[in-house]
């Protein structure tokens, strides 16, 4: 494992991960221990930087000055500025480090706001950028406990022949497809008192609290704004229209049962003409 020695600013840059990158000149010493030379499948010599998984880092050289043992993403050279760039992935270890208190106040906001991030990655859907099904199941349980329930409506939305644009036009159009979908969908959420999320495929699905006639009007309006406008492509415009199925939790009160009835909806919507809204 290789040792550094860093300034004081980078080595607490790097604790509170306020720097990722450490950046060394490319003295005789690191192309000595850096570069590796080996024959390629010509028998020519050439020459690639050596792998290397962790660093240990210091501020000074005593013993009891502050380390840190970081692990490596990749180390790139750099031709131009003539520097060896070591981009590291996460901090393994600390070692003597004493934090004055405002920099444990750092440090816990840097933890906390890293926290957050990755909870919004792991319930958000990386295509649409919607909440995802999983964010959607644990919703569905905090709505149906909630003091306001009884005006809880499930809505599935299925983009019709999705299966069909997959084939014709690609998987890249396709996406462009669920992406226009999603904008337009998360535009009317607000309107429907809605909270908007991606199924999965084609699908997506919405948990309103308006009142029946209203939710209904506002999503016959999302459906024809939806036909109304052609996405175009290299390949050729796309008609898109969506079928609708809505259930309501006033009438069922179970959460599992309320999803199955909006799917029963949305599938009799499917099956008899597509392009339209039905309540089951």
């Amino acid at each position: 494992m290789y040792k550094l020695s860093i300034s004081k600013d980078l080595f607490e840059d790097i604790l509170m991960k306020k720097s990722k990158t450490i950046v060394k000149k490319s003295t005789k010493y690191w192309q000595k221990e850096l570069i590796e030379p080996f024959l390629d499948k010509n028998d020519t010599l050439n020459y690639k930087i050596k792998s290397i998984d962790k660093l240990e880092l210091t501020n000074g050289l005593n013993k009891e000055n502050p380390k840190l043992i970081v692990s490596l993403q990749d180390i790139e050279f750099n031709q131009k500025t003539m520097e060896f760039i070591f981009h590291i992935n996460e901090i393994i270890e600390q070692k003597n480090i004493k934090l004055k208190t405002d920099y444990k106040d750092l440090l816990i906001q840097e933890l906390l706001k890293e926290r957050e991030e990755l909870k919004h990655n792991l319930n958000t859907d990386e295509l649409t950028k919607l909440s995802n099904r999983k964010k959607m199941n644990e919703d569905l349980k905090v709505f149906t406990n909630q003091s306001n329930s009884s005006f809880l409506s499930a809505v599935f939305i299925d983009t019709d022949n999705f299966k069909d644009i997959n084939s014709k036009y690609g998987y890249s159009i396709a996406d462009m497809v669920l992406v226009h979908l999603a904008d337009k969908i998360k535009r009317y959420s607000g309107v429907l008192n809605s909270t908007a999320y991606r199924y999965g495929g084609g699908q997506f699905a919405l948990f309103s609290f308006l009142n029946e006639k209203d939710l209904i009007k506002g999503l016959n309006d999302l459906r024809e704004s939806i036909s109304s406008h052609s996405i175009f492509t290299n390949k050729g415009n796309i008609n898109i229209t969506v079928s609708i199925g809505i259930g309501f939790y006033s009438e069922i009160k179970d959460s599992n049962e309320l999803l199955e009835s909006t799917n029963k909806a949305l599938n009799y919507a499917k099956n008899t003409g597509k392009n339209k809204v039905v309540r089951f």
